[in-house]
């Protein structure tokens, strides 16, 4: 299995076995929204607008993109775990 794709990014994979787990802390979010914008699928808003995880184990094909909003996030309340080891990559 490849450890990166043509760009030299890190490889997701794209085993079966292997499963995404997103988890969002409430308590220290400070509502910036930037999860929500930047994956609307995943993360969601309660009536305070606080983080919602509405769906815990996205594809595989997503990870890029929740390392992304995690990284984005200001109080770092995102975790994606699954990954790879070594998946984080560049800043993007």
């Amino acid at each position: 299995m490849p450890t990166s794709d043509a760009g030299g990014r890190p490889a997701l994979s794209s085993d079966p076995e292997t499963r995404l787990t997103v988890t969002a802390n409430s308590d220290t979010c400070v509502t910036s929204n930037l999860c929500v914008n930047r994956l609307p699928q995943v993360f969601g808003q309660d009536e305070d607008g606080c983080v919602l995880v509405l769906d815990p184990h996205p594809a595989a094909e997503l990870g890029r993109e929740l390392l992304r909003a995690r990284r984005s996030c200001p109080t770092r309340s995102i975790r994606v775990e699954g990954m790879k080891e070594g998946a984080e990559g560049p800043e993007d």
